[in-house]
């Protein structure tokens, strides 16, 4: 196991592999901005190893959004490298969000974790994962990991939150998320304190996540934590966040 000395701790690639790709979980839970484009970030400790997320969300055409994800370890952490990058495209028109296309590079993992996924016309999702081909189709609306979160927020702010919401993972495969809706709770963060929308996710055979989604900032995340077998496992709290556009 490839290791690296940092002054008072050892820490193996593989446990901070292991902390990138709970934070990769921790992100499908999270709410993004519902109307406007915006740039954000995010610190957390897990371990003690510090880790940050930066995303992003641009407008780029009539109704048509690109969002971005990055997941990389922070501080001394980061003589290890590696991240992992998440990017999505979708639409938005009078029926609905309607996805494009997905794609996910891990370049923290010696395994291949990369996947590029693209929503057909006619409802069928195709997903290239490990060099083969996996094609799903829902009974329902289905969207990627990033855009799931703008659905989230869009749903938030229009008051139709949705019971169970269906997605395409990281593997190619359709999960269904349930969604507990808890009510209004204060939080404290590095930029003030926020009256935030407090929500559970849980799928079948994953860890439970809490969620707070602020509406000052269109439903944007303030605070989400990861618990497992009734333990916290992890915590994210926004540290910055900046409007990069108008409102819809």
């Amino acid at each position: 196991m490839n290791q690296t000395a940092v002054p008072g701790i050892k820490v193996s690639v593989n446990k901070i592999h292991c902390v990138v790709a709970a934070v990769l979980m921790l992100l499908l839970s999270v709410p993004a901005a519902a109307v406007t484009p915006y740039r954000a970030e995010y610190k957390a400790l897990i371990k003690l190893i510090p880790v940050q997320v930066d995303i992003v969300l641009k407008k780029v055409g009539d109704g048509e959004y690109a969002f971005a994800s990055d997941i990389h370890t922070r501080s001394w952490a980061s003589l290890f490298g590696g991240n992992v990058v998440e990017k999505s495209r979708f639409r938005v028109t009078a029926a609905g969000v309607e996805p494009l296309d997905y794609e996910k590079r891990d370049k923290f993992s010696d395994d291949d974790k990369d996947i590029k996924t693209h929503f057909e016309s006619d409802g069928e999702v195709v997903s290239i994962f490990r060099g083969k081909e996996k094609r799903v189709r829902a009974d329902g609306p289905i969207v990627d990991l990033l855009t799931f979160r703008y659905v989230l927020a869009h749903d938030l702010s229009h008051d139709q939150l949705r019971e169970r919401y269906y997605i395409v993972d990281g593997k190619g495969r359709i999960k269904e998320i349930e969604v507990r809706d808890l009510g209004f709770e204060d939080v404290d963060t590095r930029l003030g304190k926020f009256s935030a929308r407090r929500l559970e996710y849980a799928a079948v055979d994953d860890p439970t996540y809490t969620v707070w989604a602020a509406p000052e900032l269109d439903y944007q995340l303030v605070r989400i934590e990861q618990h497992k077998n009734g333990k916290l496992r992890a915590r994210l709290t926004l540290d910055s966040y900046e409007l990069i556009g108008d409102k819809d």
